[in-house]
């Protein structure tokens, strides 16, 4: 699992950056009756970054603020020491940055009441990136449109109650796509070894959690039919 939360908000990193970086070139090209404003993307990248910088060009991507070094802030509602998921996100980011030369501030355990003030406070420290652990902190979502966060990218996980803003980019995760990978890969090692029973530990009983628990199994299923 931690390796598939790896790859994902690596991703999304690079994905959100990416899209940051083409709105911006667009806002240093000739100048329309329209013009794009805000520090995110949205999914279909129709979203733009602010052309605030000295001499009308576009702002240089990734360091989005233009402060010459590139930091990624994180906010997540859980543990960042869990030794899960709330930890692998935060170690995606680091291991991501550091390829980067870049830097990583981290802030666990925020409440879902807190999440709009420890946003503010995030872009107060000149984050190029806020990365929302997890949707329960789709609260502080609002902070995008605000001028305190006007040159920040935003990443934030999908979920069904969160409503996408051209000032976000959002990525949608698919636990019957994630989990029968895990699962057909948990197979491959089972296979050769005689293996046919294999174990999945989650959290709350949740459906999140019993759709993927049956991918994983329906994974180990196609390559150990018995399993």
């Amino acid at each position: 699992m931690s390796q598939f939360s790896r790859a994902r908000i690596g991703i999304a990193c690079a994905a959100a950056f990416l899209l940051a970086a083409c709105a911006s070139n667009a806002a240093s090209a000739p100048k329309t009756s329209s013009a794009a404003t805000g520090g995110g993307s949205s999914p279909s990248a129709s979203s733009g970054s602010s052309s605030t910088s000295s001499g009308g060009s576009g702002l240089n991507e990734p360091d989005v603020n233009g402060d010459g070094k590139v930091v990624i802030g994180v906010l997540s509602p859980g543990d960042i020491h869990d030794h899960g998921y709330y930890e692998s996100f935060v170690d995606a980011a680091n291991a991501f940055a550091k390829q980067k030369g870049w830097t990583v501030i981290t802030r666990g355990n925020v409440p879902d009441t807190d999440a709009l003030n420890a946003a503010r406070a995030l872009c107060q420290q000149h984050v190029d990136m806020v990365a929302l652990g997890a949707g329960e902190l789709k609260d502080a979502i609002p902070a995008s449109a605000e001028a305190v966060c006007a040159k920040t990218a935003w990443y934030v996980p999908a979920a069904a109650n969160i409503s996408v803003t051209p000032k976000i980019l959002v990525s949608s995760d698919d636990p019957n796509q994630d989990l029968l990978a895990a699962g057909y890969a948990a197979g491959q090692l089972m296979k050769p070894k005689g293996w046919t029973t294999a174990g999945y530990v989650t959290g709350l009983k949740a459906d999140f959690s019993i759709v993927a628990a049956k991918a994983f199994l329906a994974g180990i299923r196609e390559v150990v039919p018995s399993a």
